[in-house]
């Protein structure tokens, strides 16, 4: 799946929790990312803020 233009992910086993996930990430970083600094979020920062979203859950 597309998360942004220059990163993709791949899935297995429980497909809804990982289309959470990349939701998420999806607005991360072509909402939140993109519309306030005008450019586009790294991948550095796109996996920890999936890694903060998976811990607050956990």
């Amino acid at each position: 799946m597309e998360i942004d233009d220059h990163i993709g992910c791949a899935m297995s086993g429980l497909i809804a929790d990982a289309r959470t996930l990349v939701e998420h990430a999806q607005v991360e970083t072509q909402k939140n990312h993109r519309f306030s600094y005008d450019e586009p979020m790294t991948v550095e920062s796109t996996t920890q803020a999936l890694c903060d979203l998976a811990l607050r859950f956990g």
